[in-house]
């Protein structure tokens, strides 16, 4: 895990203040109800790829000499497809592949992903609650949210044309299916996601031990296995991470081989300005946190002055101090975005959904609302910001610039600073 986002986590963690009170059970609802459909239906389709360049020790106990000869991929991704010819998924079947490999070894890897998927969408959207009631109800709650009908389609015939292209990597200990909602918004709207699991070998299949080279060396795997779909467009492709996965993109623009276009960094914990009483009661803490950062900021020092369109997303109450990234991003588009009342997983479909845990308490009411309109105002900006920076739609740009004009709205502010370095792909 990144010392960075742990620390920044510890520190969210002890500045919880309360838990819900007398929960009673929801009934399933989606954050796509906040939102709007785009033109396309939403296809699905998962493989597992196999990348014969790499060798990787698949961490079994007694098994510490043998190599398995290729690295396994997850490959899942999200596309626009023609009308619904195809029924629906159920939001769990995400957790499964389109085909269940015949090896043992990728059978087991496959199962170990599954569980640690379901694992996660527990803990993130009930990271903010201690007591076990609540808990419990959250769990009935998302049992009853991963029957429901998802809007993909298995397999579903995808539209005619070539799309646009999103990789996503998920923060530290996050899963490939952890902002599926983003996923198939974007999807409807004309655009392909694909996200893996970024696993560190096919025995421990968190992605939160980083080694060197590791995910940029995936993430290449996943661009290339992308340009072979017929229904992706490669020369416009662009990447979201969140937390820990967007600090990998935020070191992987400034590599001379990077092709993306632009990024969409959603908190990635460094923005963020220190309390008073922080500073006041926390100083071991904050000295490893400031260290870190430090670390990582010195790290983008040694990097090539990417000349692509970023937008960094942070929240309100954090302070966030977006001039860290002066110097890195200086040949840069930026848009540079506070959002008011959202925690650190309130970015993640997985982590917002806690908002329809309903609460007897007017107060918890009250921050639901605001966390499902903060979450639908993500999505509107992410496709706003990928219709501009990957198509050149002039429309978007317009619609982003009076965002960033606006002085009287309370749920997000916006700063734009161009730049003459960056030019968006025209749409053909």
């Amino acid at each position: 895990m990144s010392t960075t986002t742990d620390s920044y986590r510890i520190i969210s963690s002890l500045l919880v203040v309360s838990a819900l009170s007398s929960p009673v059970p929801a009934q399933t609802s989606s954050l796509w109800k906040q939102m709007e459909t785009g033109p396309y239906s939403v296809g699905y389709q998962s493989t597992l790829e196999v990348d014969h360049s790499r060798r990787e020790y698949p961490g079994q106990s007694g098994a510490s000499s043998q190599l398995l000869p290729f690295r396994p991929l997850l490959f899942a991704v999200w596309y626009p497809a023609v009308h619904r010819t195809v029924a629906p998924m159920k939001y769990a079947d995400y957790l499964e592949l389109d085909e269940v490999p015949s090896q043992p070894e990728l059978q087991s890897f496959v199962s170990r992903l599954k569980d640690y998927a379901h694992k996660i969408s527990l803990n993130t959207i009930s990271q903010y609650e201690e007591d076990s009631h609540v808990i419990s109800q959250i769990r009935e709650y998302l049992s009853q949210f991963m029957e429901s009908s998802a809007k993909a389609a298995r397999r579903a015939p995808p539209a005619p044309g070539k799309f646009p292209v999103i990789f996503y990597h998920a923060g530290a200990e996050g899963s490939f299916d952890e902002n599926v909602i983003l996923f198939e918004y974007l999807a409807s709207h004309g655009y392909v996601v694909i996200s893996s699991a970024f696993q560190f070998n096919t025995f421990s299949v968190q992605n939160n031990h980083y080694l060197e080279g590791t995910h940029e060396d995936d993430l290449q795997f996943l661009i290339h296995s992308a340009a072979q779909l017929p229904f992706v467009d490669i020369q416009k492709q662009a990447g979201i991470g969140h937390s820990a996965g967007a600090q990998f993109f935020l070191r992987f623009i400034g590599r001379h081989d990077s092709t993306l276009r632009s990024v969409v960094i959603l908190d990635t914990t460094l923005e963020q300005r220190f309390s008073r009483w922080q500073r006041r009661h926390m100083k071991d803490l904050l000295a490893a946190v400031t260290k870190a950062r430090s670390r990582f900021l010195h790290q983008l020092d040694q990097l090539f002055r990417p000349e692509i369109s970023c937008m960094i997303l942070s929240t309100k109450e954090n302070h966030p101090d977006f001039s860290i990234y002066d110097q890195y991003l200086k040949n840069a588009e930026r848009y540079e975005v506070s959002i008011s009342g959202f925690r650190h997983n309130d970015y993640l479909s997985q982590g917002a959904m806690r908002s329809f845990v309903k609460s007897q308490q007017a107060e918890r009411e009250q921050e639901s609302v605001q966390i499902r309109k903060n979450y639908s105002n993500l999505c509107t900006l992410t496709r706003l910001f990928l219709n501009w920076s990957l198509q050149g739609d002039g429309e978007a740009r317009n619609q982003l610039t009076r965002y960033a004009e606006a002085r009287d709205r309370t749920d997000f502010s916006m700063r734009h600073r161009p730049s003459k370095k960056f030019t968006p792909k025209n749409s053909d």
